[in-house]
């Protein structure tokens, strides 16, 4: 418009670029895009995500620690809590995210890459006792979090909350009048692990909620970290 030209003559030019959204913005609107041609996600993809984007509507002061609620939130919700423990050591980020169950929309987020983890486990503890005591807890299983998992499995407020499954060890062979016999056992594992096979089913899971679920992300946290999710020579991926 600023060039006295037409909506018909923009029309006219985007055709020559094929329905390509990032090499109009870049060439016609001098827009840098979100993408790159290494990225998870193009540039539609990004863009629609992008519409549901909110800044949070309130932030919850805990343990000196801000919670961004992207709605108004409610105590009686059996919110699940899915938390990834960092070492606090400005390399990684410890986070915090509350889901909906009715919809799994995200409500809330945390992100700090300098949180220890006795404050970040102390955060998690108020968190569960005193503000939202029908939350669920989910913890990823890693380095930090193992630690973390095994103080809160002892908790007797916290434990029953906690996300766990029964997983069947091959079992261990013992000697019953004379023969050799198989026992399989059962046991309890708490939080979510991330291996090969997992890391790939998350990732998979996350292809199906940005095409199908997009406005239920919300979070410019969360977007960040999508929007910058790269494929890397070896096929992994991993954020830029």
């Amino acid at each position: 418009k600023e060039l006295g030209k037409t909506e018909a003559w923009l029309a006219e030019q985007e055709r020559g670029f094929l329905g390509d959204t990032a090499k109009i913005k870049r060439e016609l609107l001098l827009d840098w895009p979100r993408s790159t041609e290494r990225s998870v996600f193009n540039e539609d993809q990004l863009e629609k995500i992008w519409q549901f984007v909110r800044e949070p509507v309130t932030s919850m002061k805990v343990n000196g620690y801000l919670i961004d609620f992207y709605e108004t939130p409610d105590v009686n919700v059996n919110y699940i809590m899915s938390c990834d423990v960092a070492g606090g050591l400005n390399r990684d980020n410890s986070t915090l995210t509350f889901v909906a169950p009715d919809d799994f929309r995200v409500v809330a987020d945390f992100r700090n890459p300098k949180i220890d983890t006795d404050s970040f486990y102390n955060l998690i503890d108020s968190l569960m006792k005193i503000w939202f005591r029908n939350a669920i807890l989910i913890i990823e299983r890693n380095n930090y979090g193992l630690n973390m998992l095994q103080r809160f499995m002892k908790d007797r407020i916290i434990e029953p909350r906690m996300v766990r499954e029964k997983r069947i060890s091959p079992g261990t062979k013992t000697m019953t009048d004379g023969f050799v016999v198989k026992r399989k056992t059962d046991n309890i594992v708490y939080g979510v692990e991330t291996t090969k096979k997992t890391r790939e089913e998350m990732f998979d899971l996350l292809l199906e909620i940005v095409e199908h679920d997009y406005d239920k992300i919300i979070s410019k946290k969360l977007y960040d970290d999508i929007a910058s999710l790269e494929t890397k020579k070896n096929g992994k991926i991993e954020h830029a």
